[in-house]
């Protein structure tokens, strides 16, 4: 997988804490993950935290997650206007998409509460915010209080999901809670 993050994260001991940080206008220009990307083992937290004006070419606008073992939690931050901008719809199904998060490693854990995520989009992708593939086998995913509204995506205009092979045992598990809602999303293919 080819990153492109301003921030990388990789590896047992490291860990990326940021409160009450504006992360603003980054365009990234190839691969995944324009402002943050997490490798095998890494850690990143995010609390009032804002992400705007967020591009990337392959998936996870905002945050990539490649490795395994890899973990995020964004608590009460507000993401505005991230996006994935691929060139074609034949790449973006090799590629993904997850305006917002793209879940491409085994074991991830990922964690968003009381987070407001407001016109992000993957037009030629899938998961206008958030993309789990069939690479992440026993991904974790929960959101908590999330207000999703004015998302869009090729597939699944808030999450798409893709399921690994019929012989694989290990399944992702995504937990929306009562309090998580999704608004004025639309998909050229499969909804919410």
């Amino acid at each position: 997988v080819t990153t492109a993050g301003v921030m990388y994260v990789h590896g047992a001991s490291s860990e990326l804490r940021m409160e009450n940080v504006t992360v603003q206008g980054i365009q990234g220009k190839a691969g995944v993950g324009a402002a943050v990307v997490v490798g095998d083992d890494g850690k990143v937290g995010a609390s009032r935290c804002g992400f705007v004006a967020i591009r990337s070419t392959g998936g996870g606008g905002v945050v990539a997650l490649v490795g395994a073992r890899a973990v995020v939690e964004l608590v009460g931050c507000n993401v505005t206007d991230a996006a994935v901008k691929t060139e074609t719809v034949s790449r973006a199904v090799l590629l993904g998409g997850g305006g917002v998060v793209l879940v491409d490693g085994s074991d991830a854990d990922v964690v968003l509460s009381e987070t407001i995520v407001r016109e992000s989009h993957a037009p030629q992708a899938r998961g206008g915010v958030l993309l789990v593939t069939e690479s992440a086998t026993r991904a974790r995913v929960s959101l908590n209080g999330v207000v999703m509204s004015e998302t869009s995506a090729f597939a699944g205009g808030a999450i798409a999901v893709t399921v690994p092979d019929v012989g694989v045992a290990a399944w992702p598990q995504i937990v929306l809670d009562e309090r998580t809602t999704v608004s004025f999303a639309s998909a050229t293919y499969g909804g919410v």
